[in-house]
């Protein structure tokens, strides 16, 4: 188990504010991502975040060198991103 489902878990069981905050902190950290882990970060589907990449609402860069991508987002792109959709 990594340190992540761990905390995962413990917020799950405890439901504790403090280990969810350190999560979040966690999760913020990562400098560059998958899909996947931006749909997890944001708390929406994966083919949600792809959308938002194919629709240029979400930077993303294609590191695939065949015909399946294979994006990443950086936590800057993320940011903008995020400051776009701000109310």
């Amino acid at each position: 188990m990594t340190v992540e489902e761990s905390y995962r878990q413990y917020v799950e069981q405890t439901k504790s504010a403090e280990a969810a905050a350190l999560l979040v902190l966690a999760d913020l950290r990562r400098e560059v991502m998958t899909p996947p882990q931006v749909a997890e970060l944001l708390g929406v589907s994966p083919e949600t975040v792809i959308s938002w990449i194919r629709t240029r609402m979400l930077k993303a860069s294609n590191l695939a060198t065949g015909p399946r991508p294979s994006y990443r987002v950086t936590r800057a792109a993320l940011d903008d991103f995020l400051d776009s959709r701000a109310l």
